[in-house]
């Protein structure tokens, strides 16, 4: 299998056609009816993304059953409303937003928990030597509701600097975005994510925080999806399931198959870049097996209760339908994957 995928890629992904590697690969469950077709969103073009674009390029979607249609939608804001619309079925996003989504009253619920830690380097121009000169600056986010909303917040007050109050939250719109208005002196910090934080590096910026050591349950990205439609769907929603599960581990055990991958989508050529960032999530970030872990979940509920009342009373179980994933493990699908690619 590992000897096609290098074939593949060398003809480029954009040749890769859907089912190609199937024969492979986990099948759908025997009589199942025939693929359905279902939306899938992502809300960023960076790597924390890049096991759905596995589970595409891959043929995962086909192995199991179901005819993927991906959509980048920016903003967790914005992904969880073509959710709740219906242009999308399921939605791979940040689970702050998720968070503050159905505490406004929606009927989003988290379905799995992909990545464990806060996966953001705060950047900083060079003049700014310590994170204390940040007050009366300005730091830079993707989109207000996003990860990089918490991330932003959490350091500021853990630097003893109180955000819009003394430091102002800039919303710039991608990652991408972000390190141009920093380079540009339109902010003095930026909260990025790899593979940018590398490019950042290479272009001289310091950095003032890793936040993947802090020392904090967190619950980064998941699949989201909207709870009527899972509890009225319950096959189509396995199925989704195995195929998103299974892109995890294929990323983190395909490295050369997913470094191509994460190129195509991100247009990043260089090579250095993509070893580094395919590394760092498949070693450090991505969660196995990826269960919705609570206590992440009860560290996005404290951070939003003092701006969110009903987030004080909330309990993190409210938030997460956990039968797909206990089905799964039931079955024995965790170790069915290990067991193929490798443990």
């Amino acid at each position: 299998m590992e000897k096609r995928g290098r074939l593949l890629l060398r003809w480029g992904l954009g040749l890769l056609l859907a089912g190609t590697m199937a024969g492979g690969l986990l099948p759908a469950l025997a009589g199942a009816p025939g693929p359905v077709r279902v939306g899938v969103g992502y809300v960023t073009v960076g790597a924390g993304m890049a096991p759905v674009w596995v589970a595409k390029e891959a043929g995962l979607f086909e192995a199991h059953g179901l005819k993927a249609d991906l959509a980048y939608v920016a903003g967790t804001s914005k992904l969880a409303a073509a959710v709740l619309a219906g242009d999308v079925t399921f939605a791979l996003t940040g689970i702050y937003g998720t968070v503050a989504s159905v505490l406004g009253g929606s009927d989003l619920v988290i379905l799995s928990g992909t990545i464990r830690a806060i996966p953001f380097m705060i950047m900083a121009r060079p003049e700014i030597q310590k994170p204390e000169e940040l007050r009366g600056k300005r730091i830079g986010l993707t989109r207000f509701g996003s990860p990089s909303e918490f991330a932003a917040r959490f350091a500021l007050k853990g630097w003893g600097l109180e955000p819009v109050k003394e430091v102002a939250i800039i919303q710039t719109g991608g990652v991408g975005e972000a390190l141009s208005a920093l380079a540009s002196g339109a902010i003095q910090a930026a909260v990025l994510s790899d593979p940018v934080t590398l490019r950042a590096k290479k272009m001289g910026f310091r950095m003032l925080a890793d936040m993947s050591e802090a020392k904090v349950p967190y619950l980064h990205h998941g699949a989201v999806a909207r709870r009527p439609y899972v509890a009225a769907n319950h096959e189509v929603t396995l199925r989704f399931m195995r195929a998103h599960i299974e892109g995890i581990y294929y990323f983190m055990r395909r490295p050369e198959f997913s470094r191509a991958v994460i190129a195509k989508y991100t247009r990043i050529t260089d090579p250095e870049v993509l070893q580094e960032t395919h590394a760092l999530y498949a070693q450090k970030f991505f969660q196995w097996p990826p269960m919705p872990l609570l206590p992440g979940i009860q560290t996005l509920l404290d951070e939003l209760a003092p701006r969110v009342p009903r987030a004080r009373e909330a309990r993190p179980e409210e938030f997460v339908d956990l039968s797909f994933y206990n089905e799964l493990e039931r079955q024995g699908f965790f170790k069915l994957i290990q067991g193929r690619y490798g443990a």
